[in-house]
């Protein structure tokens, strides 16, 4: 997609993210699970996704990484405080335990931000 390898190691990754300007963030800054599971959240407390976007003028597509996170995004953020530049695209969640999709199927979903983004 970038036409560049991105290596495994954890530096190499987090090189390749600040060269092509992507930022990852949670929309919860911090919650309590039991679990890995998104379901067995409890006491959700969400990041200041307005203040980000205040200090990242450029900043224009946000991308939520499955559905847990487009809920949170819409309970807790909501569309109505973003700028209308900035375009908000649902994705499928990349984890393993998402079996509803095949990984080529999400490849191709998330290949969509080369053209979309």
């Amino acid at each position: 997609m970038f036409g560049c390898h991105m290596g495994l190691e954890y530096q190499d990754r987090l090189s390749f993210l600040r060269n092509h300007h992507i930022a990852l963030w949670d929309v919860l800054q911090s919650a309590d699970r039991e679990t890995s599971l998104d379901s067995g959240i409890k006491n959700p407390k969400v990041n200041d996704v307005e203040g980000f976007i205040r200090r990242h003028p450029k900043l224009r597509v946000i991308c939520l990484n499955g559905n847990e996170a487009y809920r949170y995004f819409t309970a807790y953020v909501g569309f109505y405080n973003i700028p209308e530049n900035i375009r908000i695209i649902s994705l499928p969640s990349t984890s393993s335990s998402n079996t509803h999709l095949t990984i080529d199927q999400k490849v191709n979903r998330w290949k969509e931000l080369k053209y979309r983004g």
